[in-house]
């Protein structure tokens, strides 16, 4: 029988972008003979997007959690789909009567939800062996492992407007669409960041009877020419 004791190490917050944050800490040990780990089946309270891969990393035996010393021992790419995430060890791990230390680590998304909340939930049935023994199981004692909850904080992210070029004619005639006027280069110092109004002013002897609408577009093929017929309108 496989013996889990689960405890929460999920700080309070962390950022967006931040790379393995530590969430479970768990200790695995047989009451006799050994049994092999293969697969971990988790639950998590976050919205799929938020998390970017689930990391489980063997303790190298000091009881301390550090990712860049520590083994992992899943793909890293694993993720949530519908709340749920069942990892499989490619490293998998033999458990025996002497204490096992593993880690749950969560890399957060650049674009998950500020403020929203995350954790981790591990049910008996989660822990999957590699047996058809049926002596050899999981102890259901401690079950279900849950994680506190950690708060995702929004990183600081400035956008730079790099380059501002007037596009327009000269002239323009009536009922003409799709006539350009201006372009923009955008980008972040760090990370990304969502654009989502932009104010504009209208300048000149027109009314704004005389503009019928305002698009902004995408340069979705990166040839810096606009080509309503081919970039993509981002605004509504």
């Amino acid at each position: 029988t496989v013996s889990v004791v689960g405890n929460s190490i999920i700080p309070l917050s962390a950022t967006q972008c931040a790379i393995a944050v530590s969430a479970l800490k768990l200790d695995l040990w047989t009451d006799k003979y050994t049994a092999v780990w293969k697969r971990l089946k988790l639950t998590g309270t976050a919205i799929d997007s938020d998390i970017s891969a689930i990391k489980v990393y063997c303790d190298d035996g000091d009881d301390l959690f550090e990712p860049s010393v520590d083994p992992i021992i899943n793909s890293g790419t694993d993720r949530f789909v519908l709340g749920m995430s069942e990892i499989n060890l490619i490293h998998q791990q033999e458990i025996n009567t002497s204490t096992k230390t593993y880690f749950v680590a969560l890399d957060i998304s650049e674009t998950a939800n500020p403020d929203a909340n995350c954790g981790l939930k591990i049910d008996q049935a989660a822990f999957i062996l590699d047996t058809s023994d049926a002596d050899e199981r999981v102890s259901s004692y401690g079950f279900p492992i849950t994680s506190t909850s950690m708060e995702i904080e929004p990183t600081i992210d400035t956008v730079m407007i790099t380059q501002i070029a007037d596009e327009s004619d000269a002239q323009i005639k009536q009922k003409t669409t799709d006539t350009p006027l201006l372009k923009l280069c955008c980008r972040t110092n760090q990370y990304a960041a969502q654009w989502t109004s932009l104010k504009i002013d209208l300048k000149g002897d027109c009314s704004d009877d005389d503009i019928a609408g305002i698009k902004i577009y995408r340069d979705v093929d990166n040839n810096d020419i606009f080509q309503s017929t081919a970039d993509v309108i981002v605004s509504q």
